[in-house]
């Protein structure tokens, strides 16, 4: 998931930048099990959901995503989310796993 960094404040310091990514993050995970990777400085993350098989965990993913981008933040100024699918719900390469 991608987050336009323009729905924070012009010059926001990195701990901000980190903070709003990991946040949107956890909350695009909700409750399912799942493990979220995010990098500092980085408008972006993953999550890794878990399943009883791969098709569940994709499952998992696709309800999460298409339960958080209506609640996504929105750009500064506009209605237009903030958020953006950047790959879609795959398997997890094995090193996720």
């Amino acid at each position: 998931m991608g987050l336009d960094l323009r729905a924070l404040p012009r010059n926001a310091p990195t701990a901000a930048i980190d903070s709003f990514v990991k946040g949107e993050a956890w909350e695009l995970a909700g409750t399912a099990p799942a493990r979220v990777y995010t990098m500092s400085g980085v408008g972006a993350f993953d999550v890794a959901f878990d399943g009883s098989s791969r098709q569940d965990a994709r499952a998992r993913c696709n309800r999460a995503v298409t339960a958080y981008l209506p609640k996504a933040p929105k750009k500064a100024g506009s209605n237009e989310t903030a958020a953006r699918v950047v790959t879609a719900c795959h398997d997890c390469p094995p090193e996720q796993r």
